[in-house]
């Protein structure tokens, strides 16, 4: 932050936020003016102006208090019951603002789409701060941090003391467990996981969407999606898992070989590598000899390659270069990584052809943003965000959809909906999809020759173990990253842990002992790899799985088909426990189990005691109790809010996390893949009645108790009575012997029958096989036109027609100042300035046109040229641009300036030099051209001296993400958006008058080159002179004697005959072509590939021609990119499977009206 304010900060005030027509407009303003036209638009009088009148009103009340509000907001608001009620005031008028404008949002975008965008984008920028950060490898990261004053931001902090001060007066929590919820509650991602932010002052806000990422000083920070992780947080678990693989394997690591994949603050990552040749308790007290360490990254964190041996601190740097001088420590980074992007396939495949003892790899969950959530969410306060249960019938996938919540938190989310252009029953929710990464880990450590041994893998999401045939031995939070471990199967250590169920009493082969782990493996939160401890197995810890897992076996027997889960997991512990112990502390399951005879659903909460003698001790029966009334007390909590009566200020979140809780063991595997899919199937089943169904239909929730003793050294057989103890709910006490036990050890659960799977309430669609090879097209010519007509008969139309435009659009489009069509405001704004300066003799100023290839940059240049000189610009192209003399040579050349002076300045003559594609400029050129931009516009090449005091310099770019910070603020700035369809069409028809002799194209024929060259200027225009008229001049030859007319070529450009052409050509009606429906269908059939495997499959050597396909796919919504690689979205899917596919016309340009 510090670093940007000195950089020239932009200060937006509410009292101009946009300038239109060249009028400034305050927010006050563009507001008022919706309450002037609302009534006459849509019948209904809003009072938006003196909504934001009183809204500010507040906030300068609250200003004098922003230390307070930024370092103690919490704290301080609990005693200061006035600045509350007013915070509250200010948050009700923040949801007016939020609420009316989106209400209203299309009906006055339908009236001033400028004016409405402004209104709405101002809103969502308010008192947020937003910057750029140029990265080591020049691309610019975005970041945004909300400021004390920002609605959300208060609204949590008001949030947080009413919660606490109700947790005072309404819960028995023990000043540990309250400081656990508060803890939690503080995170900056509880309640708000993603920001959307528009393009205001003028095209200079960041314009996208940022997930929250950390804070600084306790206000919310968010940033771009590659970095959605920058700080450190899994390097202490990385080195606690390569120890506990040295405490395991004592005979292999010598030396240990790791692979690190887009290691994060890499200094921090080479200390932990550091201590961990410093410890000495491996091989009875000896040191780990060496460590060889392979570094890699994915094009996404190259940056964090260049930075690998990098360090802020000389100690730490002494510390890994002595290392190093030793030979002990061996750092490989595969600078291949830097001369291209590799995706992870590629990183997987260089790790294989290097194999390691353990692979690390980090944030390639890659952070994403929807509408709905298919992966697994970010943590999020259920204070403004609740979830849906949702069920797939076909596959048993289960998920948790998002739903707003409070105000004025679901007026916020629905404000950036609107901006998204989506429908309001979406919410932009912030999701790691991270399920890629079973497929990963499968890669790695599965094989004859697997990678690694273990897999280590630090992300804000993990991948769930449903899809993966690798197997879970730890996980472990650590900051803002879950951290897993993964190992090929259990077979090592269920050679380890086997010899102590022996000393058990208990008898078991190596391959059962591993069907054991597998199934138990689940119930134990933190992994079996916690059963551990220096490398052998921990007596303690094994008779607590023992009696885990034999307790959890015997409820199963019991109650066929019951959900079982851990407690102690963390996010269990925290919401339903509420407790901290440790894990051999305690070893608790909650069932989930409905009667359908009765239809009734049971919750039990289940304490398990084992021992190794013949008899539990009485004071951990005791101890059982109190257990049990912990957790059944949150249980009823929690569902007492699902019942929509909330008991105390944690029901709700208690109900959520209990969603949450029990979906996630939904999800576990046991080994059996049919088996794991029915119960998928019954348990999700049973999760949305519990939580979904109405009032009237919900069925009763009985909780209860149950503590079970498990005696390894009992004789006898074991007993079930109910116990008396002095709490509210029904305990029942269970003690296993060893008849049991020896029949429990050889009982395998079996999957439900396909009675007791809940039917779907609709049954699916019935599917019909499809081909996986795309369609053939033939590439014959259209039918022969008819010679005897006037004017060609109709073809027949080969697919459903497009809808006819918009009929309040004018048609032709009017053309701008420069006779041009489209960018009207800018056109207008650089044609009065450069009408004034001339008249005046002012030098025009210089100028950087922004925005995509083919808006008429060129066009527009020469145009001002012509304007302002009469003469044509001196045009060069960046990439051209290498050296400061290449720019001298040819001013001396067109005469503009005297070969260099021995001494004194030279002057440039009056001149307009164009630069397009500035940004490939080289170094020493930008140099020379900053000099020439600047105050003085006197700058030195070759030795000479300059003087450019009568020159103007127009930019070109089309990436101003690569230009420096002086080139982004010395020339004026102009953003050309992307043509609409409409004026796309408009185009076509005014270029159809220069090349067709005056001739004008129908509307409607227009819009069919438009739309089927992808609303792409010069594909458009070039199909129209290059193809489309000799095409048809060639049709009216064979009509004719002689030479036809272009007036009589024109006469065969219908809308109908374009469209014919197209097909012919195998371009659909939606500018598909033979290529795109290649690429849908190899999506189809692998699920996701990355680039290089799409160009190779698709025959695709040039890049170019793939980004040009894979942008227009995504634009249409039939695909979507994740770290995994590109992907068909559901839309996609539907797309391939209608017949005939769906007219996506309307998204062509929708997608492209910001830049």
């Amino acid at each position: 932050m510090n670093g940007a304010a000195d950089r020239s900060p932009t200060f937006v005030l509410p009292d101009r936020v946009i300038t239109i027509e060249g009028e400034a407009l305050s927010l006050e303003k563009l507001l008022d003016g919706w309450d002037r036209f609302m009534p006459e638009l849509s019948g209904r009088q809003t009072q938006l102006a003196a909504t934001w009148k009183e809204f500010q009103a507040v906030r300068t009340e609250l200003l004098p208090h922003l230390g307070k509000l930024i370092y103690h907001a919490r704290s301080w608001l609990d005693g200061r019951p006035e600045i509350l009620s007013r915070i509250r005031r200010y948050l009700e008028l923040a949801a007016d603002l939020y609420r009316e404008t989106q209400e209203h949002f299309q009906v006055m975008a339908s009236y001033s789409a400028d004016w409405a965008r402004a209104a709405l984008e101002a809103l969502l920028a308010l008192d947020i701060v937003q910057v750029r950060v140029r990265l080591p490898n020049g691309k610019l990261a975005a970041k945004a941090v909300l400021l004390p004053t920002h609605p959300l931001h208060l609204w949590r902090n008001e949030r947080l003391s009413t919660l606490l001060r109700g947790l005072t007066k309404s819960t028995t929590l023990t000043n540990q467990d309250r400081g656990a919820v508060c803890k939690e509650l503080e995170r900056p991602e509880q309640f708000l996981s993603v920001v959307r932010l528009g393009s205001v002052p003028a095209g200079q806000g960041l314009n996208q969407l940022l997930p929250i990422t950390s804070q600084i000083a306790g206000l919310p920070v968010f940033e771009n999606l590659s970095n959605a992780c920058s700080g450190a947080d899994g390097a202490h678990a990385l080195r606690k898992a390569l120890d506990q693989y040295l405490t395991l394997h004592p005979n292999h690591p010598y030396p240990l070989r790791i692979a690190l994949v887009n290691p994060p603050q890499p200094e921090h990552l080479m200390m932990e590598l550091v201590r961990l040749l410093n410890d000495a308790h491996y091989r009875s007290g000896q040191k780990l000899s060496a460590i060889h360490a392979a570094i890699y990254a994915t094009g996404q964190h190259a940056d964090r390659l260049r930075a690998a041996l990098s360090f802020s601190d000389t100690s730490k740097e002494d510390a890994v270069q002595e290392k190093i001088a030793a030979d002990r420590l061996h750092l490989h980074l595969d600078q291949s990584c830097l001369n291209g992007e590799p995706d992870l396939d590629d990183i997987v495949a260089r790790i294989q052809a290097r194999p390691c003892h353990v692979a690390a790899i980090f944030d390639e969950s890659t952070i994403r943003l929807r509408q709905r959530n298919p992966g697994r969410n970010l943590p999020m306060s259920p204070f403004c965000l609740r979830y849906d249960v949702q069920l797939d019938r076909l596959s048993g996938r289960i998920e948790l959809r998002p739903q707003p919540g409070e105000s004025p938190f679901s007026e916020f989310l629905l404000l950036m909906s609107e901006l998204e252009g989506n429908q309001r029953a979406m919410t932009p929710q912030a999701y790691a999809d991270a399920e890629m990464l079973a497929e990963t880990a499968d890669a790695i450590l599965q094989g004859e020759r697997p990678a690694a041994r273990w897999l280590f893998l630090a992300d804000r999401a993990l991948p769930s173990e449903a899809g993966m045939k690798s197997v879970r031995i730890w996980e472990l939070r650590e900051g803002m990253r879950d951290t897993f471990l993964a190992t090929k199967d259990f077979r090592s250590l269920a050679r380890l842990i086997r010899p102590a169920f022996a000393r058990c009493n208990l008898t078991v082969t190596p391959d059962h002992m591993s069907r054991l782990l597998h199934q138990g493996a689940r119930l134990l939160g933190s992994g079996v790899l916690d059963m551990t401890h220096d490398g052998q197995p921990d007596q303690k810890k094994i008779v607590g799985f023992a009696g885990l897992l034999f307790a959890a076996r015997d409820v199963q027997r019991r109650y066929p088909g019951a959900l079982l889960l851990s407690v102690d997991h963390p996010l269990a512990r925290l919401w339903l426990r509420t407790g901290t112990q440790m894990l051999e502390d305690r070893c608790d399951l909650l069932m989930l189990w409905k009667d359908a005879a009765t239809a009734v659903f049971h919750v039990i909460a289940i304490e398990v005691k084992a021992s190794e003698s013949d008899q539990i001790d009485a004071t951990r029966l005791s101890h059982a109790v109190e257990q049990i009334q912990n957790t059944l007390a949150a249980v009823d909590d929690g569902l007492a809010a699902a019942a929509l009566s909330p008991n105390s200020p944690l029901s709700i979140p208690r109900c959520e996390m209990l969603k949450q809780t029990l979906a996630r063991a939904a999800q576990a595997r046991s080994g059996d893949g049919s088996q794991d899919r029915a119960n998928r199937l019954r348990w999700g089943g049973w999760l949305v009645e519990l939580f979904t169904g109405d009032a009237e239909t919900r069925l009763p929730v009985h909780t209860s108790g149950l503590m079970v003793g498990v005696a390894l050294r009992r004789e006898a057989p074991g007993t079930l009575e109910p116990l008396k103890p002095a709490i509210q709910w029904p305990v029942m006490q269970r003690i296993l012997g060893l008849p049991e036990i020896e029949e429990l050890l050889h009982w395998e659960p079996t999957a439900p029958d396909e009675a007791e799977i809940p039917s779907p309430a609709l049954k699916p669609a019935p599917i019909t096989s499809k081909p996986i090879a795309p369609p053939v097209i033939a590439t014959a010519p259209p039918p022969a036109l008819n010679p005897d007509a006037a004017r060609p008969s109709v073809v027949a139309k080969p697919a459903p027609p497009h809808a006819p435009p918009a009929a309040d659009l004018s048609w032709p489009p009017p053309v701008n100042a420069l006779g041009l069509i489209g960018q009207y405001q800018a056109v207008d704004q650089l044609v009065k300035q450069a009408q004034m300066c001339k008249a005046l003799g002012r030098r025009f100023p210089d100028t950087l046109l922004v925005g995509p290839a083919g808006v008429g940059k060129s066009t527009l240049v020469w145009k001002i040229s012509a304007l302002l000189l009469n003469r044509d610009p001196l045009f060069f192209s960046g990439s051209d641009l290498r050296r400061p003399s290449d720019l001298l040579e040819r001013l001396v050349q067109e005469g503009l300036t005297p070969k260099p002076l021995a001494t004194g300045t030279a002057p440039i003559e009056p001149c307009l030099i164009f630069i397009d594609e500035v940004h490939g400029i080289s170094p020493p050129v930008a140099n020379a051209l900053l000099s020439a931009l600047d105050d003085r516009r006197v700058t030195s090449i070759e030795g000479g001296l300059y003087d450019f005091n009568r020159a103007v310099f127009l930019l070109a770019t089309t990436d101003p993400g690569k230009l420096s910070e002086a080139f982004q603020s010395r020339p004026s700035k102009t953003a050309l958006r992307p043509y609409t369809l409409h004026e796309m069409a408009g185009i076509v028809w005014l270029h159809g008058k220069e090349c067709l002799d005056g001739a004008e194209l129908s509307r409607e024929a227009c819009y069919e080159i438009a739309a089927r060259a992808r609303c792409n200027p010069r594909r458009s225009v070039r199909a129209l002179s290059e193809t489309l008229s000799p095409h048809f001049f060639d049709c009216a030859m064979q009509q004719s004697v002689g030479t036809p007319s272009l007036r009589q070529v024109a006469a065969l450009m219908t809308a109908e005959n374009i469209a014919a052409f197209y097909e012919a050509q195998g371009i659909d009606y939606n500018g598909l072509d033979d290529v795109a429906r290649r690429f849908l269908h190899y999506l189809k059939q692998q699920t996701t590939a990355s680039e290089a495997t799409l160009r190779q499959a698709l025959a695709l050597p040039n890049q170019q021609d793939f980004v040009e396909t894979a942008e227009y796919l995504t634009r249409l919504r039939l695909i979507e990119t994740s770290s995994a690689g590109r992907g068909l979205t559901r839309e996609g899917q539907r797309y391939l499977n209608a017949d005939p596919p769906p007219d996506l016309r309307h998204r062509i340009s929708r997608a492209m009206n910001s830049f």
